[in-house]
């Protein structure tokens, strides 16, 4: 964040959207509330272990989208299953119905197909925003 050094966050951010000024930048500073972590954050991190937070609009502060990822499983990389599909579908929802960003982090097997279960959440998830537009 010493913008004094050569390389800093603000070169560094510049570098990434070089090619595309169309590009999403966000800087992690590990998981707390969902909040922008520098000035040239596009998104939260947003990386969190479970879905404890819910936008109450589009902009999480000072134009910075409202951004939560987490994970399916039972822990990061995780089988087994961390919601109940009814819950998860629930979350979803309402977080695509104030504008907010959810990512939900699979697993893949050996022959890399997603886990069955996940699969389902996915799936289930997506046909329920569907029937929201």
């Amino acid at each position: 964040m010493d913008i004094f050094f050569k390389n800093n966050i603000s070169t560094h951010s510049l570098a990434a959207k070089a090619g595309n000024k169309n590009s999403i930048v966000t800087y992690i500073s590990g998981f707390v509330k969902i909040h922008g972590n520098t000035p040239y954050d596009d998104y939260t991190s947003g990386e969190k272990s479970t879905i404890d937070e819910n936008p109450s609009s589009r902009w999480a502060e000072n134009g910075i989208q409202w951004f939560l990822f987490t994970y399916l499983g039972e822990k990061w990389g995780g089988h087994g299953q961390q919601f109940d599909t009814d819950s998860l579908v629930n979350k979803a929802v309402n977080i695509v119905n104030n504008e907010g960003v959810l990512c939900l982090g699979v697993v893949a097997d050996s022959k890399r197909e997603v886990l069955p279960g996940h699969f389902d959440q996915i799936k289930d998830v997506g046909e329920k925003l569907r029937g929201h537009r």
